[in-house]
C-alpha cells in the first residue's frame, strides 16, 4: 500500500511541475466552460438582452421617419447607430456591422398618403455570411412598420387626414378621367362617414382608441446591392477558418520541434558544425513559412475545384496569405522559447493557440460574441488572419482595406519572432 501512496505521490508532484499540463487540466476547462457560457447566454438571451447592432441611414428627413427611427431606438431591440448612406454600406461590406438600414426618400409621403398607392420602402443592405441577424432585423422591422399602419387604420383623425391628401392628388391629377375622378370622389366621401361614425374599441396595445380591429398593411423590402458580389456559396466563409486550424496545427509542430530539437542537444550539435544560429532560426523559420502555404494552397485549390470558390483577387489573396505566414512563423519561435520540455512546450502551445482562436473567430464567428468579447479579439492574430483572408477572397477588400490588417499581421510577427530569440537565447544562456 505504501508503495501506491508514494506512486501517487509522485505522479501528482510530476503534475504540479509541469506547467503545461496543469493548464490543461484546470485552467483550460475552466476558460472552456466560461466561453461557451458568455456565448450561449448572449445567443439565447431575447432582443432587450442582447441588442442588434445595426447602421442606420435616414435620406428622407421627414417627421415621419425621424418618429419611426425613434420608435427602433426605444424598442431596445436594436442598438441603433445613426450614420450616411455611403458609409454604412461600406462599414457592412467591410463586416464592421451586419446590416445598413435606409430610409430612403419618399418614406414619410407614403406614411402620410396610404391611399396613393406608393409602398412604404424600407432598403436594407446585409453581410451575407450574417443572414441570421439580417433575417432578424427584417422581422422587426416589420413589426414596427406594421404597429406604424395600425395606428394609421385605428385613428379617425388620421384616417380623415389620409383621405383628404388623397382627394387633393385626385383633383390635382390630370390624367384621370372625369367617370373614374368621380366614383372616386363618391368612395372618398362614403370613407369619411365611415371614420366619423367609427365605434371605439379596446384592442391590444390600443385601449381607450378608435378603431375597426383590421390592419391591411403590405410591406415591400428592397435587398440593395451592397458594393461587392455576395459569396457564391457558404463555403467561402467556411474554408478561411479551415486554413486557420491548419495554421495553428503547423505553429505548434514547428515549435514543439524547435523545443525537442533544443532539449535533447541537436542544436548544439548543429552549431558545433560550420553553422550559426541565425542560418539554424532562418532554416526553421523558412521551412515553417514554407508549410503554412503549402497547407494554404491546397485549402485554396481544393475550395476552388471541388466547391466553386473562386478568389476576388489572386494577388491579393498571395499578399494576404503571406502575411499571415510571416504573422505566425513569428508566433512560432515564441512559442518555442516558453517550455522547459517539449511536453510543456506543447501543452503551452495549443493553450495559448487555443485561446487566440477562440478570441479571432476560429472557433465560434465573431458576430455572435457580446460586443466586449469582439473588441478584445482585436489582439488576436486569427483575427486579423481571418479579415485579411476573406477580404481578398470574397470581400472585394481593395489594397488600402487590405492595408491595414496585413501591417498588423506582419508587426505582430516581427514583435513575436523577436521576443522569440531572445528566449531562447536566454534559456540557451541557463543551460
Amino acid at each position: 500500500m505504501r508503495a501506491i501512496v508514494a506512486l501517487v505521490g509522485k505522479d501528482l508532484r510530476l503534475l504540479t511541475r509541469d506547467k503545461g499540463g496543469l493548464f490543461f487540466t484546470f485552467a483550460l476547462p475552466l476558460i472552456y466552460a466560461v466561453f461557451f457560457g458568455l456565448i450561449f447566454s448572449s445567443m439565447a438571451g431575447d432582443y432587450r438582452s442582447r441588442p442588434l447592432p445595426i447602421l442606420l441611414a435616414d435620406e428622407d428627413k421627414s417627421e415621419e421617419s425621424a418618429r419611426f427611427t425613434q420608435q427602433l431606438i426605444d424598442s431596445g431591440e436594436m442598438n441603433v447607430e445613426r450614420i450616411d448612406r455611403k458609409t454604412g454600406l461600406e462599414r457592412v461590406r467591410m463586416g464592421v456591422r451586419p446590416v445598413c438600414i435606409v430610409i430612403p426618400k419618399g418614406f414619410g409621403e407614403a406614411r402620410r398618403s396610404l391611399f396613393s398607392g406608393k409602398p412604404t420602402t424600407i432598403q436594407l443592405g446585409t453581410d451575407p455570411s450574417r443572414a441570421a441577424e439580417a433575417g432578424m432585423v427584417s422581422g422587426l422591422l416589420n413589426k414596427h412598420l406594421f404597429m406604424g399602419f395600425k395606428d394609421a387604420f385605428t385613428d379617425p383623425a388620421q384616417i380623415q387626414s389620409q383621405i383628404e391628401q388623397a382627394r387633393e392628388s385626385l383633383r390635382s391629377a390630370s390624367d384621370v378621367d372625369p367617370a373614374s375622378a368621380a366614383a372616386l370622389e363618391v368612395l372618398f366621401a362614403g370613407l369619411e362617414r365611415f371614420a366619423a361614425r367609427m365605434p371605439t374599441a379596446t384592442m391590444p396595445g390600443n385601449a381607450g382608441k378608435s378603431g375597426i380591429g383590421w390592419e391591411p398593411v403590405r410591406l415591400e423590402k428592397i435587398e440593395i446591392a451592397v458594393q461587392r458580389e455576395r459569396p457564391r456559396n457558404l463555403f467561402a466563409v467556411s474554408f478561411p477558418q479551415g486554413m486557420i486550424w491548419g495554421i495553428l496545427g503547423c505553429t505548434a509542430s514547428f515549435g514543439v520541434s524547435l523545443v525537442m530539437e533544443r532539449t535533447r542537444g541537436t542544436l548544439r550539435r548543429i552549431r558545433t558544425a560550420p553553422v550559426g544560429a541565425v542560418e539554424i532560426l532562418a532554416g526553421k523559420s523558412i521551412a515553417c513559412i514554407l508549410t503554412l502555404l503549402l497547407i494554404c494552397t491546397f485549402m485554396l485549390i481544393l475550395a476552388r475545384m471541388a466547391f466553386d470558390v473562386v478568389p476576388y483577387s489572386l494577388p491579393l489573396l498571395a499578399v494576404a496569405v503571406v502575411c499571415v505566414g510571416l504573422a505566425f512563423v513569428g508566433l512560432m519561435m515564441l512559442l518555442s522559447g516558453f517550455g522547459a520540455n517539449e511536453n510543456s512546450a506543447a501543452g503551452i502551445s495549443w493553450g495559448i493557440l487555443t485561446l487566440l482562436a477562440m478570441l479571432g473567430g476560429g472557433m465560434v464567428p465573431l458576430n455572435v460574441m457580446p460586443e466586449w468579447m469582439r473588441a478584445l479579439g482585436s489582439v488576436s492574430p486569427v483575427k486579423w488572419a481571418i479579415t485579411a483572408i476573406e477580404g481578398a477572397l470574397w470581400r472585394e477588400f481593395s489594397v488600402a482595406e487590405l492595408a491595414m490588417p496585413c501591417a498588423i499581421l506582419l508587426a505582430f510577427g516581427l514583435g513575436s519572432f523577436a521576443a522569440g530569440v531572445m528566449l531562447l537565447n536566454r534559456r540557451s544562456a541557463a543551460r
